[in-house]
């Protein structure tokens, strides 16, 4: 009994727990934001990137950074090492991590200038500015971008 009381917390705790919600392709981040209306950060990592992990885990475990992306952005991590997709226009990336911020399209909107910003309020400054570039741009020209 009091192993399947574990197992049901186990559960209860994986399925509702916080985390960041992440799309596994970018197929389905565009149905995503498409539906939702919301930009894509595309992260692409690789194996034995050093500021990889660091961004992986430490950043995007932060409890303020992952309900701000989970509320206003839809995420998707492609890790080059294990054959993660990249798009075509994305693929001139000099360095990892790379995040680009991306048209509910799949259109690239926004590069993160030097890789990913280590500090939580940079990176949630970096997404308020992507917020504010997308509503406009979302006003401006809705559907035709």
């Amino acid at each position: 009994m009091k192993k399947l009381v574990l197992v049901l917390m186990l559960v209860v705790v994986s399925a509702f727990g916080s985390g960041l919600n992440t799309k596994k392709t970018i197929c389905d981040a565009v149905d995503e934001a498409t539906k939702t209306n919301k930009p894509i950060m595309f992260v692409i990592t690789r194996d034995g990137c050093k500021y990889c992990k660091i961004l992986k885990e430490k950043t995007l475990q932060n409890k303020k950074l992952q309900k701000e992306l989970n509320t206003k952005f839809v995420v998707v991590v492609a890790n080059t090492s294990k054959g993660g997709y990249i798009p075509a226009e994305l693929r001139n990336v000099q360095g990892v991590p790379s995040i680009w911020f991306l048209y509910k399209n799949g259109l690239s909107m926004y590069e993160s200038p030097a890789g990913a910003p280590q500090k939580i309020g940079n990176f949630i400054e970096m997404l308020k500015s992507v917020e504010t570039r997308f509503d406009y741009l979302e006003k401006k020209f809705g559907n035709r971008i």
